[in-house]
């Protein structure tokens, strides 16, 4: 298999701050696509499209969130996410007030006269390795506090975003009506099948390689295959962090301790994330000096956990 040399780097950059998705789907007629296969329409080449996308993502670092208005009348988000979130109807409320902010006149919302705004649409396209289903739809009300009455109190307010599994093995139906969404989809899976054999950069190379010779999302690859390769290595590398921080604590190995443990931790300044994988690899029997060098902390702090 060769590996690219015109069109990557040879060290991965870690802290490269977009998305693949985000990047992909900027071109408005791959949008567009996306569009159809989401609402069912049949907007065409014609049709009037103006980016949305916030220009500093609120929440987080990685911008690989994108929107658009398309027609005039309809302002459609999406986000593609690799670790499941459970907040993000409350991310979309945020991005929706933000981009509805700059558009609409502080004075006329104190007229008579009624406003009138784009209608919004949510959408999230989810590849992670943990088990999500095929479609849902998540509700801003699903964060609520309780409500102490019988019914819930009358004119609030709610959101609702559609989350699809864009999994090939959950069988999305999807990918049968966007042909960029699935060879996006394709691509990925590609990454991970490679990166079973071989280390991210290599299996990022491989995959990128393979995929122009099937066609696939080629002359996207050819002409952003070294800001691909940045891309996806910093986001992989921040899913798996994101993945051991949530978990609190650092799967049993040396080097896996070693890795994360330094990245949670040292690095970070995480110092509960330290003594929560000390006291993990310690109750695992685990040599004392041995943590001490993982995690850098004391002998004597280690014995006092």
């Amino acid at each position: 298999m060769d590996v690219l040399t015109n069109n990557t780097s040879s060290t991965p950059n870690r802290e490269f701050k977009d998305g693949v998705f985000r990047m992909l789907f900027k071109n408005w007629e791959y949008f567009l696509e996306l569009v159809n296969a989401l609402l069912g329409t049949n907007y065409g080449p014609e049709t009037p499209m103006e980016e949305t996308t916030l220009a500093s993502v609120l929440y987080r670092k990685y911008k690989n969130d994108i929107s658009f208005l398309v027609d005039d009348r309809l302002i459609v988000f999406t986000e593609h996410q690799s670790t499941i979130n459970p907040n993000i109807a409350l991310r979309f409320l945020g991005y929706m007030w933000e981009t509805y902010k700059p558009r609409v006149d502080p004075e006329k919302m104190l007229s008579s006269t009624k406003v009138k705004i784009p209608r919004p649409c949510f959408f999230v396209f989810y590849n992670g390795v943990d088990k999500l289903p095929k479609e849902q739809v998540v509700r801003l009300s699903d964060m609520f506090e309780p409500w102490p009455g019988s019914k819930n109190p009358p004119f609030t307010i709610d959101l609702e975003a559609a989350i699809y599994n864009i999994n090939t093995n959950s069988h999305p139906d999807i990918l049968h009506k966007s042909k960029m969404l699935a060879q996006y989809e394709t691509f990925v899976e590609l990454v991970r099948e490679y990166e079973e054999t071989y280390e991210l950069g290599k299996a990022i190379e491989f995959a990128i390689n393979e995929c122009i010779k099937r066609g696939i999302l080629a002359e996207f690859l050819k002409i952003h295959g070294a800001e691909v390769r940045n891309m996806l290595y910093a986001e992989i590398d921040e899913a798996k962090l994101r993945k051991y921080d949530r978990e609190g604590y650092i799967e049993e190995g040396m080097e896996i301790g070693r890795e994360m443990g330094v990245k949670m931790g040292i690095e970070k300044g995480r110092v509960d994330g330290i003594r929560q994988t000390a006291k993990t690899m310690k109750a695992k029997g685990m040599d004392v000096n041995t943590i001490a060098e993982i995690t850098g902390l004391t002998v004597d702090d280690i014995l006092h956990l």
